[in-house]
């Protein structure tokens, strides 16, 4: 896995998510393509939208730009080659008044990925 770019969701004034955009690559389009014929086989509707890999990286409460940009820098300045992933949770989240409740939905290994 390799990263493009790192960024944010919300405003500048109040910022809400860090997020690393994914470079694709064939393995991972094969991967998200498997997923979806799964979920659609399961009666999951689909997004029509195209997929374009991400990562959440963090959930902002109350940060401000100037400490973004800061993570923002340190973590470009970070940039660790590309590495190979061979298992991954898929994590639910609930909003809550007090923020998300995040549990493990789903174990993912190298093994289930050819599923």
């Amino acid at each position: 896995m390799r990263f493009q770019s790192v960024n944010y969701f919300g405003s500048k004034k109040a910022p809400r998510t860090l997020w690393a955009h994914v470079c694709s690559s064939p393995e991972l389009m094969t991967l998200q393509k498997k997923r979806s014929k799964h979920c659609q086989a399961l009666g999951i509707k689909i997004e029509s939208r195209r997929f374009r890999p991400n990562l959440t990286l963090a959930r902002l409460n109350r940060t401000s730009f100037a400490d973004l940009a800061r993570s923002l820098e340190a973590l470009y300045l970070a940039q660790a080659d590309p590495f190979w992933i061979d298992s991954f949770q898929l994590f639910s989240s609930k909003l809550h008044p007090n923020g998300a409740v995040y549990r493990v939905a789903h174990n993912f290994s190298q093994r289930g990925f050819t599923q």
